[in-house]
């Protein structure tokens, strides 16, 4: 079995952006890199899968002073290959012949290949295509199960062909996952950049070797990549969420961002796919991806709410190199509370984290804080509880006291003397100190050394005369109040060399005086950038997150099934969409019966429920059965599809009685439409004809009266229009009603009462999605609704989508469809 395993790290680069870094590994932990040599990080034999390497050697006439050291490289090869491995050899100048085809390396085996190679001599020109036809449509056109196949390309990188045909005609032939190609420059004259984007081409490595003396040590990473590569493909799926969008890929071997639309138009929701390329054993691959941050992060302090929300879900598919080439999926979302600076900005001011080795059942609080004072020398109230979880007893206190005083505090709870004390304090309440932690100084080191990365990337790429506000801005920082209680003055002081860097940035920007001195400290600010995220990811330990990452988000997420073709918005959306739908019915005009369905979003997914329901159109099939007696099954009289009511209901709610109602058919009822912002109500005119009642309330009790409907008091009141409809609006998604006919037993038969309800619904903050059917000619009686949704959801926005639903026969559908087929 394999040890895979990939990792999510943050690196917040300033600005609204998080550099976010992928890493994907096997066995890393085993030993050394195999680039550094081949015998000494060799993976077990059980892991190790024989190799097939063909090896392609340039015999142009510009390679005639590197063949004798190509010739003595290849002999040195022949040490390191197993009786199982294979070889075969090619060389090309203007044509391209095959020298030893595919030999295993037993001992006759390595006698044939050290005495084929005696025919790499030089002749000729350099033409690289013909070679790429021999190779790939003879001696690779067969796929090896279970065996790690690599070409080996040795050139000095001077062909007569145009650079972009030959890199097309790599890219167009280098199809197969089980296959990468290694490119070896030999000779001071290598045309490097050319043979560097071949080897990206082919998802390989690029090594230069100018002499002799460099043979040994380049030999150790060309062998790494032919025999010990465990995984022949890597794949990360990247879905942004909660507004996120990813704005940049840097260090893979090609990304495309996937169109999930039928008509190939891009998408609202992004989904990138990112080659990460082959994997040796005991070694790891790494992207760096740019995500822009939603507006929500970036202004202002972040809710605590949102520390745990996911900002970017990550699915790595890898491909083994062993027999059945088995194929691992792992996915992991990236959470907010993993930018240090958005976790910092949440906890600080000044955390401490207490574990004690106790059940929850046992803590009194009182006791607790009283027993933290003491052993911290400070007055209870100064101590601030913000959180108390399970899984031991967990318990987080803010320091609520000046800069100064905090930050002495903060030193001492590092030291023996107060871990002691603190231990004593809880032993004496009856509880056990598990550990205790204040990680502010480590949160606060991590923020002002990757704002000071963000601040030189800015400069780098300012096009304003003066120095770069951002490099200002962290100087502040670093300078601040805070700074000098959370990292005081001193040897070992960031804050001090933070400054200084910063400082002797600016003077040198200031002196910049033309464009190509500006252009040239540009690329020197970046390489530093680079280089300081580089050592800061090094050096970076995580204590905020190890300390303050809640256990419910390290839950890991569901296993998603994922096949060619099957990721799209709707699949998407549908992950966040709560089980259980509510189904209601109503009658509405022109006698038409409707169902109402509503969708609200899981719990912890609203954010992303929120952002796809404006994306995407669900649409439900609805039909309606009879009963059916007891010796009949049901039998379907309608059927019709429920899309998403936009704004408003497409069809208003209609709530009557019988014309005229029966003697004593009072009713108390109510109207509620989920989601709804406001109710707008119109009464027939004709209701409550004969001194009858209909009163409508905003509370299931019926104690505060809304409006009161009766002709007797539209008498009183003078009503101008007595045809005209009472109309009225309730800021509220429920109303409330009742219906009293004349208590007059002489009175001639009321008419009864009739009101519409229309509903506006939100448009900006979506709590659920709202939908929809109308059906016609649904008989009297007891009926079953059935709702299932349909397979294909229309992924655009639901308010472009125009309904429309004809009735009747098909000749009366064709003339009402006004053309339409």
């Amino acid at each position: 079995e394999l040890d895979i395993s990939f990792g999510v790290d943050a690196l917040h680069a300033g600005g609204d952006s998080v550099w976010v870094s992928v890493e994907v590994a096997v066995a890393k932990g085993d030993g050394a890199d195999p680039a550094a040599g081949a015998a000494d990080s060799e993976p077990p034999h059980a892991q190790r899968v024989p190799a097939d390497l063909l090896i392609v050697v340039d015999v142009s006439g510009s390679m005639h002073t590197a063949l004798p050291n190509v010739r003595k490289c290849l002999a040195s090869l022949s040490t390191f290959v197993s009786p199982e491995d294979r070889l075969a050899l090619v060389k090309f100048d203007n044509t391209a012949d095959v020298v030893m085809p595919w030999t295993p390396m037993d001992e006759s085996g390595l006698k044939e290949f050290c005495e084929k190679q005696k025919e790499l001599v030089s002749r000729g020109g350099t033409c690289f295509l013909p070679f790429f036809e021999k190779c790939f449509e003879h001696l690779l056109k067969d796929d090896a199960a279970g065996r790690a196949r690599t070409v080996l390309f040795i050139s000095d990188g001077a062909p007569d062909e145009r650079e972009g045909d030959i890199l097309r005609d790599i890219s167009s032939r280098l199809k197969a996952p089980n296959l990468s190609l290694v490119a070896a420059g030999f000779g001071s004259g290598t045309q490097a950049p050319l043979m560097s984007a071949i080897a990206q081409c082919g998802c390989g490595p690029f090594v230069y070797i100018p002499e002799a003396s460099d043979i040994p040590q380049q030999l150790g990473r060309i062998w790494a990549a032919v025999a010990h590569t465990s995984l022949s493909a890597a794949y990360a799926v990247l879905r942004p969420l909660g507004g996120a969008r990813v704005a940049a890929v840097e260090g893979a071997f090609g990304a495309a961002e996937l169109s999930l639309r039928p008509d190939g138009q891009p998408s609202n929701q992004q989904v990138l796919v990112v080659q990460l390329g082959p994997v040796r054993h005991g070694a790891s691959r790494e992207v760096v991806v740019q995500l822009r941050l939603p507006p929500h992060l970036v202004r202002g302090k972040v809710e605590a709410a949102h520390l745990r929300q996911p900002l970017l879900e990550v699915s790595v598919l890898s491909q083994a190199v062993a027999p059945g080439n088995p194929v691992f999926l792992q996915k992991s979302d990236f959470l907010v509370m993993q930018v240090p600076s958005l976790l910092m900005d949440n906890l600080l001011p000044f955390p401490v984290r207490i574990v004690l080795d106790n059940d929850l059942d046992e803590f009194d609080l009182g006791r607790f804080m009283k027993g933290a004072a003491e052993a911290f020398g400070v007055e209870q109230h100064e101590l601030e509880l913000t959180r108390l979880l399970r899984g031991s007893i967990i318990i987080d206190l803010h320091l609520k006291m000046e800069l100064e005083r905090a930050a002495q505090v903060l030193e001492n709870i590092v030291c023996p003397d107060t871990r002691r004390r603190m231990g004593d304090a809880m032993e004496r309440a009856g509880w056990k100190l598990k550990s205790m932690n204040a990680p502010g100084q480590h949160v606060f080191r991590r923020l002002l050394q990757t704002r000071f990365a963000g601040a030189l990337g800015a400069a780098a790429t300012s096009k304003d005369a003066a120095p770069c506000i951002e490099l200002r801005g962290v100087q502040m920082l670093s300078k601040s109040d805070l700074a000098q209680c959370l990292d005081p003055p001193g040897p070992a002081s960031l804050c001090a060399k933070v400054s200084q860097d910063c400082e002797t940035v600016i003077e040198r920007l200031r002196k910049v005086d033309d464009q190509r001195a500006k252009r040239h400290l540009g690329h020197e600010l970046v390489q530093l950038q680079a280089a300081h995220l580089a050592q800061y990811k090094c050096q970076a330990v995580m204590e905020s997150l190890d300390v303050y990452r809640q256990p419910e988000a390290e839950d890991a997420a569901q296993a998603m099934e994922t096949a060619c073709g099957n990721l799209s918005l709707s699949t998407a959306f549908w992950d966040t969409v709560s089980p259980s739908i509510e189904v209601a019915t109503h009658e509405s005009v022109e006698d038409q019966s409707c169902v109402l369905l509503s969708i609200r979003p899981k719990t912890g997914k609203e954010v992303d429920f929120n952002h796809l329901a404006k994306q995407v159109c669900p649409v439900f099939e609805v039909g309606i059965w009879s009963a059916g007696s007891c010796d009949a099954a049901p039998r379907r009289e309608a059927l019709a599809h429920a899309y998403p009511a936009v704004g408003r209901l497409a069809r208003p709610i209609v709530r009557r009685s019988q014309h005229p109602c029966a003697p004593g058919c009072s009713t108390d009822d109510s109207v509620l439409v989920p989601f709804a912002t406001s109710l707008r109500l119109r009464v027939d005119p004709r209701s409550c004809t004969r001194d009858g009642s209909l009163t409508f309330y905003a509370d299931a009790e019926r104690t505060r009266p809304i409006k009161a409907i009766s002709q007797s008091l539209g008498r009183s009141a003078g009503r101008s229009a007595p045809d005209a409809w009472w109309e009225m609006t309730v800021d509220a998604a429920q109303v409330w009603y009742r219906f009293r006919p004349s208590p007059d037993p002489c009175c001639s038969a009321e008419w009864g009462y009739h009101f519409e309800v229309e509903a506006a619904l939100p448009t900006d903050v979506l709590p659920g999605v709202l939908l929809q059917a109308g059906v016609v000619g649904v008989r009297p009686g007891n009926s079953e609704v059935t709702v299932r949704p349909v397979k294909h959801v229309l992924e655009v926005p639901p308010a472009r989508v125009a309904v429309r639903e004809l009735h009747g026969t098909a000749e009366e559908r064709r003339g009402g469809a006004g053309g339409w087929p």
